[in-house]
């Protein structure tokens, strides 16, 4: 039990990559915070863990939703051990000159902003606790460039260079914080792709899998092994990597 008695806060913890990360810390014996805007996800992922945990209503784009958010999980367990900034947004796929400059501005609160004022609001607990680790989903949008995916591509790119900057200004403070890439995983919102009636194995089976040299696409529990190493102390002296977890998508030419 790497995580026994570990606090954790997942954001975007009700479905999806952040159901996966936020179940299989639970597990491990950790007490787990999950938050989003919907509760009733909230609620379904809370269902299915196994110990401690706790749910939280919040907008991570909002000061007053993520101070009252870190607030909630000190207040309950009395430090934070892991954050796993997950929360994510994505536009309708459209090349920059059809983006609409609201929907590039959500994707920034959410993407980015979302991330520094997480970031912010737990490295003030985790500096006074003199450790912490914080794990951040990027993604490959964000080692490479993809047609019509400029906002999303550019959210992932800035979350990976802040995760940089923030290892080397804390790691002297005893935390590290560290980044995934995941590639394509089966999720709600991968599945926003599809047009209406369209089938997602097929479509997969067709255009998506014949890409990854390990002949599948990825699964949230993929992603959630990767996130648990890099918050554990298995992981002790990493700290201001992206680690990308692809199915060998980026070593093809």
């Amino acid at each position: 039990m790497r995580f026994k008695d570990k606090v954790v806060l997942v954001t975007g913890g009700g479905t999806g990559i952040g159901r996966a990360i936020a179940l299989h810390f639970s597990k491990e014996a950790a007490r787990v915070a999950v938050s989003g805007r919907r509760e009733t996800p909230l609620e379904e992922t809370l269902s299915q863990m196994d110990g401690e945990g706790v749910m939280i209503k919040a907008d991570v784009a909002s000061p007053k939703d993520v101070a009252k958010m870190v607030r909630t999980v000190v207040s309950k367990w009395g430090r934070l051990d892991v954050l796993v900034n997950n929360a994510a947004t994505i536009v309708s796929r459209t090349n920059l000159g059809d983006t609409a400059i609201d929907a590039w501005d959500r994707m920034m609160d959410v993407n980015v902003r979302g991330v520094f004022l997480c970031c912010k609001e737990a490295l003030s607990i985790m500096e006074k606790q003199g450790a912490g680790s914080i794990v951040n989903i990027a993604s490959v949008s964000g080692q490479r460039g993809q047609p019509s995916n400029s906002a999303y591509s550019t959210s992932k790119g800035a979350i990976m260079n802040m995760t940089r900057s923030l290892a080397v200004d804390y790691g002297p403070k005893g935390i590290r914080i560290n980044s995934v890439s995941p590639a394509l995983v089966d999720t709600e919102m991968a599945r926003t792709r599809l047009k209406p009636g369209e089938d997602w194995d097929k479509r997969a089976a067709r255009e998506w899998i014949p890409n990854y040299p390990l002949g599948r696409l990825g699964k949230p529990e993929d992603i959630a092994q990767g996130v648990l190493f890099l918050a554990s102390d298995q992981a002790s002296w990493i700290t201001g990597i992206d680690l990308i977890l692809d199915g060998g998508l980026l070593a093809k030419l």
